[in-house]
């Protein structure tokens, strides 16, 4: 099965460096332009995509709308919602690196989840999900496209079901921009392509 996984458009909590995690907060102006060139970016592969699926929050759902020219493919499944980060969610990351100190902060951003915030997801809980969601998908469609729109985090989480591979530098390598779109194989278990708004011209 080929996977594109697809971050959702900037948020205001984006721009701002804000934890956002499971708050539903609405794309921005910047997000939704990003959204309608995803679109562009895939018009000619969008046919082929059997099934999109969504996260439940809106800067999710509402990418995947701008993208989708036949929304009623949208599908929105729970297990792709970000992981929670408890007591960081609705923070400026500046203002938690002044209470924890910058070193420590520094450490579990560097760690990608694998240390859950306070009160909040560990990595190792949002891969079970997202192994879970996978399973689903490959029962459900086998070799076709699908795409999933979803969270930094959760991508992440994906990523390393899909490949097998949590190590710290693997992660790191894991992390995509609003505006980029990887597709994924599960019968090779790694990247097919990267696709770039910036580098396509858009």
């Amino acid at each position: 099965m080929k996977i594109f996984l697809i971050r959702h458009g900037q948020t205001d909590y984006n721009a701002e460096q804000r934890f956002q995690g499971q708050i539903d907060i609405a794309l921005n102006q910047t997000g939704k332009a990003q959204a309608r060139a995803l679109r562009r970016v895939l018009r000619d592969q969008i046919s082929r995509i059997s099934r999109i699926y969504s996260s439940p929050l809106c800067r999710a759902t509402e990418t995947a709308r701008l993208i989708a020219p036949d929304t009623s493919i949208i599908r929105v499944d729970q297990r792709l919602i970000e992981i929670d980060l408890g007591e960081f969610d609705g923070r400026l990351e500046s203002d938690i690196a002044k209470d924890i100190g910058k070193e420590a902060f520094s450490s579990w951003r560097r760690a990608n989840f694998v240390t859950s915030a306070p009160g909040g997801e560990s990595l190792a809980q949002a891969m079970q999900r997202a192994a879970e969601f996978l399973h689903t998908v490959s029962r459900a469609h086998g070799d076709e496209s699908i795409a999933v729109v979803s969270h930094q985090g959760l991508l992440i989480a994906l990523k390393a079901v899909i490949s097998n591979d949590a190590t710290p530098d693997s992660l790191g390598s894991y992390k995509q921009k609003n505006d980029e779109i990887e597709v994924w194989s599960t019968r090779t278990a790694g990247l097919v392509q990267q696709i770039s708004v910036a580098a396509a011209g858009h």
